[in-house]
């Protein structure tokens, strides 16, 4: 919700505790990534979007992350260009 408002920093928080109590779930690594692209944190990104990416190791949907095919492709696109920009 905070993203959404354009509070990056309290969305970034938030995303953080998140991690903190559920660390295996790959969608809020790549929810958090998202933010951090926003604001326009890219390295923070990338790492968030690796982070996604180990954890949801497959395209396909993932029950227990709840990522589906095109979530996990678009994150890797970021990913990779971020890391070759």
């Amino acid at each position: 919700m905070y993203a959404l408002d354009g509070k990056n920093e309290q969305a970034i928080a938030a995303y953080e505790e998140a991690i903190r109590l559920r660390p295996d779930v790959g969608e809020i690594h790549l929810h958090l990534g998202l933010v951090y692209e926003q604001a326009n944190q890219s390295t923070q990104a990338l790492g968030a979007f690796r982070k996604a990416l180990d954890l949801n190791e497959l395209y396909p949907e993932d029950k227990a992350t709840g990522f589906k095919e095109g979530d996990i492709r678009g994150a890797f696109v970021v990913t990779r260009d971020l890391a070759d920009g």
